[in-house]
């Protein structure tokens, strides 16, 4: 949720850090880019701890999704996000124009993150609801199809 509050109320901000970092990393051989991602990696865990500016999360996990590998989002069984590096010759991490139009259609948006029967309650007809679909299993040793706090 930082980071759609961000996208939607600092998008300015966002793009210049995003631009920073995409001009430092692409700078980077491919040992000092695999090297910067994991310590922003590591960064990025240590803001999720708490108390951290919207801004600040949003520019990071920005970060390490357009540099881990497929755009993966996953976390251990702590909570870490752990998504491996991904091998990409020049990732275009500031998407300015793309995050600009994410910010004006988010400009009157009301940002929730409820259980679905909640969400369903509370809309009216002309609402758009979004729900993060269930995984269906591609095969028997991928069975992920839920979260719970033991996971």
């Amino acid at each position: 949720m930082a980071t759609f509050r961000a996208v939607r109320d600092d998008v300015e901000p966002l793009i210049e850090r995003l631009d920073d970092l995409q001009d430092a990393y692409l700078d980077l051989d491919d040992a000092g880019r695999e090297a910067r991602y994991y310590e922003v990696r590591e960064e990025y865990r240590q803001l999720l701890g708490g108390g951290a500016a919207d801004l600040d999360i949003a520019t990071l996990l920005i970060f390490l999704n357009k540099t881990c590998f497929n755009g993966l989002y996953r976390v251990n069984m702590r909570g870490e996000f752990n998504v491996p590096y991904g091998r990409y010759a020049r990732p275009r991490i500031c998407d300015a124009e793309g995050l600009r139009a994410a910010s004006d259609a988010l400009a009157n948006a009301e940002l929730r993150s409820v259980d679905f029967e909640e969400a369903c309650a509370g809309a009216g007809p002309s609402d758009f609801v979004y729900f993060d679909p269930p995984f269906y299993p591609l095969s028997p040793t991928s069975s992920f199809t839920a979260y719970t706090g033991s996971d």
